[in-house]
């Protein structure tokens, strides 16, 4: 890749800093594995940031210093509310269905298709409506885009 590695400086910084694009991030990764250079005054700037990263923490504004402190219990407390959001809705969602269907499941009128039927219906809704609930939840935790800024 042609590029001038002063011009590339600059956006090593904002790579740090996690202040670049989705495309100049992925631009960035790969003048640094194409320029040893390059990747190599990456290295030392990371080095640098580590070394001074409590007089760098003093400058920041309150947004980067909550962004660059990941609270456990907030982590901790979001994960627990997942849990309990679910867990609250298979509780809500399964009590609706038994008093929806109960008086229909017990009557002697009702054909034995429907007494099946209706709940098998209801149970795989549930089913596939949980999966995809704890699948979106487990695809937000390993999103390698959640911080990209537009």
């Amino acid at each position: 890749m042609n590029h001038k590695c002063e011009d590339t400086e600059a956006l090593l910084s904002g790579y740090l800093d996690g202040e670049l694009t989705q495309g100049d991030r992925q631009r960035v990764e790969v003048i640094m594995e194409d320029c040893q250079d390059c990747a190599k005054t990456f290295e030392e700037m990371k080095k640098l940031r580590g070394e001074i990263g409590g007089i760098e923490y003093e400058h920041m504004t309150e947004g980067e210093r909550l962004k660059a402190a990941k609270d456990p219990v907030a982590e901790t407390g979001a994960s627990l509310g997942q849990v309990l959001v679910i867990g609250g809705f298979i509780i809500f969602y399964g009590s609706l269905i038994y008093f929806s269907l109960k008086e229909m499941l017990s009557s002697p009128d009702t054909p034995m298709l429907m007494k099946i039927g209706l709940p098998a219906i209801f149970l795989g809704f549930g089913v596939l409506l949980t999966s995809v609930i704890i699948d979106r939840i487990k695809a937000s935790k390993t999103d390698p885009y959640k911080d990209v800024e537009i």
